[in-house]
């Protein structure tokens, strides 16, 4: 998936303080073909608890790259993000006290 490493390139420079998690999970995986759908898994992790703890400066920002993506990705790579990414998003958030509903679409938007 050769466009997913761009779009992953936009998303995680959108979000600087996963970098140096990103850095170990590419680590873990060196050698290997990367698994993208681990990836997503690994950013909304990030997010979720970004969010918990009221770090929310990135979210904007992370946020607006992914919508950017998703107008112009390929089938494919639109799956990856909804998905792996937003369902991960949800699924992590409803085991928080806040829930999944803060990270409704249009979010990005509202926080602005």
């Amino acid at each position: 998936m050769p466009t997913s490493r761009e779009a992953i390139a936009t998303i995680i420079a959108a979000i600087p303080g996963f970098r140096p998690r990103w850095q170990e999970f590419l680590e873990d995986w060196q050698g290997e073909e990367t698994p993208w759908y681990l990836a997503m898994g690994e950013i909304a992790h990030f997010v979720v608890d970004e969010y918990e703890k009221g770090d929310q400066g990135q979210l904007i920002p992370f946020f607006s790259a992914v919508e950017l993506i998703l107008c112009n990705a390929d089938s494919e790579l639109q799956n990856l993000i909804w998905v792996g990414l937003f369902e991960d998003i949800q699924n992590i958030a409803s085991h928080r006290s806040f829930g999944p509903g803060v990270f409704a679409l249009g979010w990005a938007r509202k926080a602005s």
